[in-house]
């Protein structure tokens, strides 16, 4: 079972590598981002582009790709290994990766009134 839900969560860090790279290059180019806004409230291209994306001058969604990468390799270890510690850095990372979510869908819900629909499944 701990095996299968490692994969799992392998699994997911790939797709959430891959929409965060996604969302890095439609941060430099926002004709990208035309598949993802619906309407108003569904809008990835000004979520994309607030203040809010960049973080100490570094585009959120280069967060979520080290974030989902360091995730990723970290499981990996511990499938080879089987360190119970390697185990304990990737719930800690993933936590902590989950607050940061929830401060960014606060902003977006909160602050910009609009959603993100590539952020939201990364998140």
């Amino acid at each position: 079972m701990k095996r299968i839900l490692t994969g799992l969560v392998l699994i997911f860090s790939v797709l959430g590598l891959i929409i965060s790279g996604y969302s890095l290059a439609a941060h430099y180019d926002t004709n990208l981002y035309e598949v993802c806004t619906v309407n108003e409230t569904f809008d990835c291209s000004s979520v994309n582009a607030s203040e809010y994306s960049v973080i100490f001058g570094v585009p959120v969604a280069f967060l979520g790709i080290i974030g989902y990468a360091v995730i990723a390799i970290l499981l990996l270890i511990f499938l080879i290994r089987k360190s119970i510690q390697v185990l304990q850095w990737s719930v800690a990372i993933s936590v902590g990766a989950l607050l940061f979510s929830f401060y960014l869908s606060g902003i977006e819900a909160f602050v910009l009134y609009k959603w993100c629909l590539f952020c939201v499944a990364s998140q």
